[in-house]
């Protein structure tokens, strides 16, 4: 496991492990992707019984390049029952469940401080660990367990404070910091969650629990505390045709700001939705989009399972000027040839959505050199 100076970094998205992210990712320019630390999710793919492919792809992806391990917590979803179907793929399906939430639960048990976790981490040699639990409030000594096995040696960790355990860890994260060598080895995500309102209540959900582990370390050592404000404001083009679609990831993140040196972090551009079942709908709708400092610049199909939605609306999005605002990066050159009408693999839906997502991550890493230094600059003043 590597030691990572995360004060060097302003940029630390937070991508599930399905086929877009991870493409998205390791097309970055290798200049861009020593400029951010990715946060990869481990999360099911399809109805995989296990984390055997993304785990192979996160390590191409990231060719020795250090990152956040975390785990997605959602368990799989029920198969879905076609009528007339057949039972030997409904028993498949139910056993692949059963498997993927069996490794779920040994993944996330706290015996021996989380220690299936501490193993798969070690697999990585290049992954920062993110401190598992299910329940903090209970699970506090194996959690601390948990982080003084995973910082021996002065190796880095992170740990991920949503609202629904803020109470618990904001007074768990103080404990966590006065057993490291320095403050600093630990990264403190603040996850405002994912939605397009309550702006202010999500900022100062970061600036109060933020305020409340500093209030529990001691005053010699608060300046080295490192922490991340990550919200997500993206959500699916619901309009036809192009459409801007603002963000307020920026504007909530200035407002946690105010109150202590966050870095910046958000979901890639991905809307994540939990699933009911395994149900995948047949049809889809060809969608493009590009990226604002401050929003998308979106163009949506007027019709279902059309593939050449994907020239239109590039042809539509280079006309409007936003293909000539995009950062250069395989995103944008996978919009640009479908604009001249070369559709030559990627013509299908997932491609689309890692053009998206690796269009974004340029964009943000640039605007978070600039924005998390700018307000740096003003501090010293």
């Amino acid at each position: 496991m590597p030691v990572v100076d995360f004060a060097q970094f302003h940029y630390f998205p937070a991508l599930q492990t399905g086929f877009a992210e991870v493409l998205a990712y390791a097309q970055l320019a290798a200049a861009m992707k020593q400029r951010l630390v990715p946060i990869f999710e481990l999360s099911q793919r399809d109805t995989a019984a296990n984390f055997d492919e993304p785990i192979a792809e996160v390590r191409n992806a990231t060719s020795g390049l250090s990152f956040l391990l975390d785990l997605s917590k959602d368990p799989a979803p029920a198969p879905y029952r076609y009528a007339n179907e057949d039972a030997a793929k409904v028993a498949r399906d139910t056993a692949a469940q059963t498997q993927y939430n069996n490794l779920l639960a040994t993944l996330l048990s706290p015996q021996d401080g989380f220690a299936a976790w501490r193993s798969l981490v070690a697999s990585f040699p290049n992954a920062i660990p993110v401190l598992q639990f299910r329940e903090p409030a209970v699970e506090a000594r194996q959690i601390l367990r948990q982080a003084a096995l995973l910082s021996h040696g002065d190796m880095s960790l992170a740990i991920r404070i949503a609202p629904d355990h803020a109470d618990a860890l904001s007074a768990l994260v103080p404990q966590i910091l006065s057993i490291l060598r320095s403050p600093s080895q630990l990264l403190i995500i603040a996850d405002c969650g994912q939605r397009r309102q309550q702006l202010s209540q999500r900022a100062q959900f970061a600036a109060d629990t933020i305020t409340r582990i500093l209030a529990g370390t001691d005053i010699s050592e608060q300046a080295l505390v490192r922490a991340v404000c990550m919200s997500s404001w993206y959500s699916k083009p619901d309009q036809q045709g192009v459409h801007i679609y603002p963000s307020q990831d920026w504007a909530l993140w200035r407002e946690a700001r105010e109150t202590f040196p966050f870095a910046f972090g958000d979901y890639g551009a991905m809307h994540r939705q939990r699933r009911a079942n395994t149900y995948i709908p047949g049809d889809f709708v060809a969608t493009v989009t590009i990226p604002l400092d401050e929003g998308w610049h979106a163009y949506r199909h007027p019709n279902a399972n059309e593939r050449l939605g994907w020239r239109t609306g590039s042809e539509m999005l280079r006309d409007a000027g936003a293909l000539a605002g995009a950062p250069a990066c395989w995103g944008r050159d996978l919009v640009t040839r479908a604009a001249t009408g070369d559709l030559t693999g990627s013509d299908r839906v997932r491609i689309w959505h890692a053009s998206r997502v690796n269009l974004h991550l340029t964009k943000q890493i640039e605007l978070a050199q600039q924005n998390v230094t700018q307000y740096e600059s003003d501090d010293d003043e």
